[in-house]
C-alpha cells in the first residue's frame, strides 16, 4: 500500500487548542509499503502539530513498512529532522522497515540533510562540512561526557551567541537536566534526538531536542497517583487532584525548583538560568509533552493545553545571534 501525505492549509485555532487538518492520507495498493510524502516543515505551531499527527499515524499502524519521500519538501527545519529520525527508529524498534528516498530530495534539502549529518546516520555517506548546522545526534544511552561537549562545541561555542564560559556551562547543565529527565523518567526506549540550525538571514539559532518516552506530565501524574496512597500527603489533596486532572498543571509542577518524581527526592528541572538567558536574548523556548504546552520567552512562561497529543517531550529553543552587539555572562561574574 502506498500512502500519500498531502499538505492542507485548513487549521482552526481556539485559544491554545487546535484542530489540525494539515495532513490527509490517500492510498493505493502496492504490497505492505507506505510511501509518505513529506511536505515543507517549519518550526511554527502548525508544523509541530503536523509532525505529531504524522507520528501518531505511523506508529499506530502495525504492519506497513515505510518509505519517506521528500519530493514535495522545499525545506525541513531542525524540528522536522529530529522528529523524522525518531519516527524512523521507532518503526525499526517495532520490527518494521523504513527507508529514505534520497533521490526524491530537492538539492537544497539534500544538501542540508548531508551537512547536519542526518543522511549519514542512515546510510554509508559522510560529510565533513557541517556549515550552519548543529549536527543531528541520536543518544541511545545517557552519556554526560559526550553530550555536554557536543552542546558546548556545536551550539554555544561557535561564536554565534557571545556567552561566557561559566554561563555556557550553566546553560548546558540545564539542558543536561532535560536529557537526564528523558532517560530517568521518560523511559524512552529509542533514546533522545537532537539537531539545530543557524539561519544567517534572520540571525536566529535553533536547537531541537526530542524524546519518545511517556512524557513529563504523564510521569508527574503517575507520581501523584502513588502519593494518593500515602496518608502523610493527604493534606495536599487539592493540589494533587488538580495536577491529576490537568496536564498543563503537571508540566508546570515539573519545572518548579526543588520538585522531582524520583523517590520523593528534591531536584526538579530548574529553568531559572535558561529562562533568564532566553529573556535577555529575546529568544524563546517551546516545550510540548503529552497534551501540555509551555512557551518561555521575554514575556515570561505560559502553560496551556493542546488538543494534539504527543507521547514524549519535544523542546525547541531559538536564540538571536547577536554576538556582534552583546556578551552574556552570569551575574556572579560581574563582581
Amino acid at each position: 500500500m502506498f500512502v500519500e501525505l498531502v499538505g492542507n492549509r485548513s487549521s482552526f485555532f481556539y485559544d491554545h487548542l487546535v484542530c489540525v487538518r494539515s495532513f490527509q492520507l490517500k492510498s493505493r495498493s502496492r504490497g505492505n509499503v507506505r510511501r509518505i510524502y513529506i511536505p515543507s516543515l517549519s518550526d511554527n505551531l502548525t508544523s509541530f502539530r503536523n509532525l505529531f499527527v504524522l507520528w501518531d499515524e505511523l506508529l499506530n499502524q502495525e504492519s506497513d513498512d515505510v518509505v519517506f519521500d521528500f519530493s514535495r519538501s522545499r525545506y525541513l527545519k531542525q524540528n522536522a529532522v529530529v522528529m523524522l529520525g525518531g519516527i524512523a527508529r521507532a518503526i525499526e524498534q517495532r520490527g518494521r522497515k523504513f527507508s529514505f528516498d534520497w533521490k526524491s530530495c530537492q538539492p537544497a534539502v539534500l544538501r542540508n540533510l548531508d551537512r547536519n549529518q542526518f543522511k549519514s546516520s542512515f546510510d554509508d555517506s559522510y560529510s565533513d562540512s557541517i556549515g550552519n548546522t548543529i549536527p543531528y545526534r541520536h543518544n541511545i544511552e545517557k552519556d554526560k561526557n559526550a553530550l555536554i561537549p557536543y552542546l558546548l562545541d556545536y551550539w554555544l561555542g561557535r561564536g554565534w551567541v557571545n556567552v561566557s564560559e561559566a554561563l555556557a556551562n550553566a546553560i548546558t547543565g540545564v539542558l543536561w537536566e532535560i536529557y537526564e529527565n528523558a532517560f530517568t523518567h521518560g523511559h524512552s526506549g529509542i533514546g533522545v534526538f537532537t539537531c539545530g540550525q543557524r539561519f544567517p538571514r534572520t540571525k536566529k539559532l535553533s536547537l531541537s531536542v526530542v524524546d519518545f518516552g511517556i512524557g513529563i506530565p504523564e510521569s508527574v501524574q503517575r507520581f501523584f497517583q502513588r502519593r494518593l496512597r500515602t496518608p502523610s500527603d493527604m493534606n495536599d489533596l487539592g493540589n494533587t487532584l488538580r495536577i491529576l486532572s490537568n496536564q498543563s498543571a503537571a508540566l508546570e509542577w515539573a519545572f518548579i525548583r526543588g520538585t522531582s518524581t524520583k523517590n520523593l527526592e528534591t531536584g526538579g528541572l530548574g529553568l531559572h538560568t535558561l529562562k533568564s538567558f532566553i529573556q535577555k536574548n529575546h529568544g524563546s523556548m517551546r516545550l510540548f509533552s503529552n497534551r501540555a504546552y509551555l512557551v518561555l520567552d521575554e514575556q515570561g512562561e505560559r502553560y496551556s493545553s493542546q488538543k494534539t497529543r504527543f507521547d514524549g517531550t519535544f523542546i525547541n529553543i531559538t536564540l538571536n545571534c547577536d554576538a556582534d552587539r552583546y556578551r552574556y555572562f552570569l551575574q556572579s561574574e560581574a563582581i
